[in-house]
């Protein structure tokens, strides 16, 4: 598993483990229609990678340190009670 994967499991890890103010129901990072979810399922949680740049830090040889920044979506899903 790749270190952003990781990164992207403890997100979903951690909101998995929410409990205030409300636990999550459904944290995936697979996209899914909201429309077919049970009441039972809600609130979800959506998490995606939005955007990602890497960029040389150092140039030359087995030496090259590189950078990286991530940009995750958290998407959240609630379904209001009458």
């Amino acid at each position: 598993m790749s270190l952003r994967e990781s990164i992207a499991g403890n997100i979903v890890t951690t909101l998995q483990a929410m409990s205030s103010p409300v636990s999550a129901s459904y944290v995936t990072r697979e996209p899914f229609d909201f429309q077919k979810l049970s009441n039972a399922q809600f609130p979800a949680i959506l998490v995606q990678t939005a955007s990602e740049s890497r960029e040389d830090a150092t140039i030359g040889g087995a030496g090259i340190k590189r950078f990286g920044t991530i940009d995750y979506s958290v998407i959240g899903y609630v379904r209001l009670r009458p």
